[in-house]
């Protein structure tokens, strides 16, 4: 797995291309696939919510917030994968992992909490279309649908270890929901579309995707890689990403960002 250390945007977006055009040499597929996740601390795993919480029965808990949660929300999810998306976007523990496209993004999200300066922040990088051809054996992203369709069996009460065996049969074909994929989220939210979110659903294992994608057979399809800041101010990267046209307001798309922006640009707060 490549690591790489960057003190200013420049010197990451520089790493991040270095690496672009290393997966591109190595590997057939494009890298319209390669998603971005930024991190408080280098410390931290790929893994969910779900899955850092020891003890947590998140198919109790997703159940309870859907019979909770229509008293809050003006218009009911419709289906199960957009009630999965909710439950995420509100800070539910699910098995989805947040990614974006965009590095500058992936970024902002690592740097944004200047509470703890003893963390050290970072942005994991993969090829989505990689990830999926090692845990599902098609390098194609998953576009979650109804309920007779594929990416059903990573919901949690699916994909549940109380279930029992979590292989199953598509299509003529035997496949397995004991691995993470890369799927394609409803884009009907403001927040995902401004950030470019994507996410990778994790199946029964609870294995960090780090490992899976090291573990790989094929080398070429060992695409992670983690990016950190041990030596760089958060403060100037956040003046660097506002420069950047990156700030609260254009990640979160509403009046409270624009106030926080707007202090941040006209008062020394």
């Amino acid at each position: 797995m490549r690591v790489g250390q960057a003190r200013s945007v420049v010197e990451y977006i520089q790493i991040v291309s270095e690496i672009r055009s290393r997966w591109r040499v190595v590997g057939a597929s494009q890298d319209e696939e390669l998603w971005y996740r930024g991190v408080r601390s280098a410390s931290y795993r790929l893994l969910p919510g779900a899955y850092r919480q020891a003890g947590c029965d998140d198919v109790t808990l997703f159940a309870y917030f859907q019979q909770i949660a229509p008293a809050y929300v003006e218009r009911p999810p419709r289906t199960d994968w957009e009630w999965y998306f909710l439950a995420q976007h509100f800070g539910l523990p699910t098995r989805l992992l947040d990614w974006t496209l965009s590095p500058l993004a992936a970024l902002y999200f690592a740097v944004c909490d200047n509470e703890n300066s003893a963390r050290v922040p970072a942005v994991w990088m993969i090829d989505a279309g990689s990830l999926n051809l090692v845990t599902i054996g098609c390098d194609e992203l998953v576009a979650p649908r109804g309920k007779a369709e594929f990416s059903k069996h990573w919901l949690p009460w699916e994909a549940s270890d109380s279930v029992g065996s979590c292989v199953f049969e598509f299509e003529g074909q035997r496949c397995s929901c004991e691995l993470p994929m890369a799927i394609l989220p409803f884009q009907g939210e403001r927040r995902i579309a401004a950030q470019q979110g994507m996410f990778t659903i994790h199946g029964r294992s609870r294995v960090p995707l780090e490992k899976l994608l090291v573990r790989a057979r094929d080398p070429a399809q060992r695409r992670v890689a983690k990016i950190v800041f041990p030596h760089a101010d958060r403060s100037v990267l956040l003046r660097e990403l506002r420069e950047l046209g990156v700030r609260k307001s254009s990640m979160f798309p509403e009046l409270a960002s624009v106030a926080e922006d707007l202090i941040a640009d006209f008062t020394d707060s």
